[in-house]
């Protein structure tokens, strides 16, 4: 099964899965850098010309991609390169992918930038950690107007009461 959900161009699994005018479908990163080498916009297995270069996203293949890597199948997480046999032991942030060494220099990472795993791991946590601060500082914000927001309503309330008990013991 793995194979059909393995895209034509890079042979992995499917990421982020686009179709074709053809019915052929191809990671959009594949097909992009397909088209960038290509003097046209056709289909990379029967070269069928594309009405136009705008992709549209296969959710059905999506899903069913995801399914079968939560299922077990193509599960926890690729240790090994499906091509190569090689560990993945490097990021391409073009790709966004893991990839092995012979992956690195094959075409399809030509002139891509590359990291190793270890590396990228740490750039992507202080990624995270640089875009979790002010989501943090909106947070303590927002807590702070709640809380004078409760203290107002509060207030409200006792003078609701006040004013009640006023004009009721007066009529």
């Amino acid at each position: 099964m793995e194979d059909d959900l393995s895209c034509a161009v890079c042979h992995d699994l499917y990421k982020d899965p686009v179709l074709l005018d053809c019915d052929h479908s191809f990671c959009r990163s594949c097909v992009t850098q397909y088209w960038e080498k290509a003097d046209t916009a056709c289909c990379p297995v029967c070269r069928k010309e594309t009405s136009s270069r705008t992709l549209r996203a296969h959710r059905i293949l999506s899903n069913i991609v995801e399914s079968f890597v939560k299922s077990g199948e193509g599960g926890e997480i690729q240790q090994e390169c499906s091509r190569h046999k090689e560990k993945l032991k490097l990021f391409c942030k073009t790709d966004n992918q893991l990839i092995c060494h012979i992956c690195q220099s094959s075409k399809s990472h030509q002139n891509h930038e590359v990291l190793p795993v270890e590396e990228a791991a740490e750039e992507f946590k202080e990624e995270l950690e640089t875009s979790l601060k002010p989501i943090q500082e909106k947070k303590k914000e927002c807590e702070s107007v709640k809380s004078d927001y409760e203290k107002t309503l509060s207030h409200i309330q006792v003078v609701m009461i006040l004013l009640c008990s006023i004009f009721c013991t007066e009529l």
